[in-house]
C-alpha cells in the first residue's frame, strides 16, 4: 500500500490530507 501525504497551504491555514 502506498501511502501519499502533503500539506496543502491556505491563506492562514493549514490543511494536512493523508490518502492511503
Amino acid at each position: 500500500r502506498i501511502r501519499r501525504s502533503f500539506i496543502r497551504i491556505l491563506p492562514g491555514d493549514r490543511v494536512k490530507i493523508e490518502v492511503s
